[in-house]
């Protein structure tokens, strides 16, 4: 079976497959099962029981989240880099960057709604919901992740005052009055490479 690039991606492969694998198996009154994929659970209830014409414009909401978690991400990386905070930079670039992957992969599964809208096939627009539901939940936990990146630990501002204790017991002794005979001290040996 042939994955597109997006879902292989985005590590949605069991749930197509399982998607694509029992399509229109289960009549609409069978009982519903839990789907859990990667730690995020999608409920084959009554979200996916929508008509189609309602699937197709919650993933238009849907779409329009991610977007909006996108420019979230997108001003909190020019926030940091404004202040030059590498370690915070880093984390939401990599957040944003796998964000921009979900929204892409949304407007494609969108794209593919309205196709099976059009067409008036039900399972195709069902399983390509499913998907944009799994986009959504991913795309809610990398804004959450997102929010979560900690930047560099900040210095402490003002005048540095440092103080020195000397332990009065430690004998403030030169080293050179010690008593030892320089001649019962090793020379250090002289290093050359083994290899010539």
């Amino acid at each position: 079976m042939r994955l597109h690039p997006w879902i292989k991606a985005l590590g949605l492969v069991p749930l197509s497959v399982g998607l694509l694998g029992s399509a229109g198996a289960a009549p609409d009154d069978a009982p519903k099962k839990q789907f859990d994929f990667g730690g995020t659970r999608a409920s084959a209830s009554r979200e996916i029981n929508l008509p189609p014409d309602q699937q197709l414009a919650q993933s238009r909401s849907i779409v329009g989240a991610i977007e909006q978690n996108v420019a979230a991400v997108r001003v909190q990386l020019a926030a940091a880099r404004e202040v030059r905070d590498v370690v915070k930079v880093l984390c939401l670039n990599d957040k944003r960057n796998q964000l921009n992957i979900v929204w892409r992969a949304s407007v494609e599964r969108l794209q593919s709604i309205q196709a099976a809208v059009t067409g008036n096939d039900r399972d195709r627009a069902r399983t390509e919901y499913m998907l944009m539901l799994e986009l959504r939940d991913r795309a809610a936990a990398l804004a959450k992740e997102a929010n979560q990146c900690i930047g560099e630990e900040a210095g402490f501002v003002g005048d540095t005052d440092v103080r020195v204790d000397v332990d009065s017991n430690i004998p403030n002794n030169d080293p050179g009055q010690l008593g030892v005979d320089p001649e019962e001290i090793t020379p250090v040996p002289i290093l050359t490479s083994p290899v010539l």
